[in-house]
């Protein structure tokens, strides 16, 4: 893994691996339709160092070459004071990085019209245009769903605005290395086998999210051959809905049911 950061200093692009912090790993964080964030620290040893600047940029590259992260600096690291070296006294010096779309958010967006049946990525590219144009690749943005109405709020910044219409047209977006992507939420799937040569399960972590789910799917070992959406209209009496399809469990055919809460409906098979 290579760390390079550049403080627009004409110096260009310096080397910083040498001088991670070894104690405390370097962590990359991606959320669903925010800037994706990454925190490190510095210590330095006795060559020489600059503290990373405002609005540094900041790259962090695999060992086969693939860009991990890209993005600046968002506060003036904050230097700790860890002990005494052979060259006096030691800082360490905390450094938190956001990705490339947060330059979008330096300035407010300019008026715009609300979005009136437009597909998502339409409106999402347009966003993206009027807040810096022809600096982000687009070509990873895909139409998604036809938002019906979409008001631009100038007093919000790009992040937020960005993050409203892709939610609006359930999809997601992030960014990598000056490229922006945009997909239809589950685009993607991700595997995990026990019998890999390198799953380590000392090294997976699953964090809770105290959040309410409208739309969750859960794939085991017996898995269903299709996924049928039905959808419902309750008035408030009614507990039990006809499905468009029989579900099939082991070559048994099962009742169909639902039941209705206040809020929202769920199955019991």
């Amino acid at each position: 893994m290579k760390l390079l950061i550049d403080n627009s200093d004409g110096l260009g692009l310096q080397d910083h691996t040498s001088v991670l912090d070894p104690v405390q790993p370097a962590t990359l964080v991606r959320r669903l339709n925010r800037p994706a964030e990454m925190k490190f620290g510095l210590v330095p040893g006795p060559g020489p160092f600059v503290v990373p600047a405002h609005h540094a940029r900041v790259i962090l590259i695999a060992d086969s070459g693939m860009h991990l992260f890209t993005g600046y600096t968002a506060q003036p690291p904050a230097g700790t004071y860890v002990g005494w070296g052979d060259r006096g006294s030691v800082y360490r010096y905390e450094v938190n990085a956001l990705s490339d779309v947060t330059l979008m958010d330096e300035k407010a967006p300019p008026p715009h019209p609300a979005f009136v049946n437009r597909r998502t990525g339409d409106a999402f590219t347009q966003l993206t245009q009027d807040a810096l144009p022809n600096f982000f690749d687009l070509s990873g943005v895909e139409l998604g769903d036809t938002c019906p109405y979409f008001n631009v709020d100038p007093a919000k910044k790009w992040t937020e605005l960005a993050a409203e219409i892709a939610v609006a047209g359930r999809c997601s977006y992030r960014d990598l290395d000056g490229k922006l992507f945009l997909a239809p939420l589950g685009a993607s799937a991700y595997a995990m086998t026990e019998q890999d040569a390198s799953f380590s399960p000392a090294g997976l972590r699953l964090q809770s999210v105290d959040r309410v789910v409208n739309d969750l799917t859960i794939l085991g070992e017996l898995e269903p051959a299709a996924h049928v959406k039905d959808f419902f209209v309750g008035d408030g009496h009614t507990t039990k809905f006809h499905l468009s399809q029989k579900p099939i469990i082991r070559g048994t055919p099962i009742h169909r049911r639902m039941y209705c809460r206040v809020s929202s409906y769920s199955f019991r098979i």
